[in-house]
């Protein structure tokens, strides 16, 4: 969808909380072939805020151009 250029928006929230468990997923985005070359989208931050118990909410604005 991203590389269709149907995402406008991505909103990402950082909750303060430590997870050692093991067979955590680390990436934002799942890719499960290999990724193009040319796979990456820049993104514009248009807010942050802090919301309840410190978590961090990020909200960014796709551009459409590839970085």
């Amino acid at each position: 969808m991203l590389k269709e250029g149907l995402i406008d928006e991505i909103s990402q929230l950082i909750v303060p909380v430590v997870d050692g468990g093991g067979g955590a997923i680390s990436g934002l985005f799942d890719l499960r072939t290999t990724p193009p070359k040319k796979a990456a989208f820049a993104l514009r931050l248009i807010e942050q805020r802090t919301v309840e118990h410190g978590t961090q909410w990020l909200r960014y604005r796709v551009r459409h151009e590839k970085a």
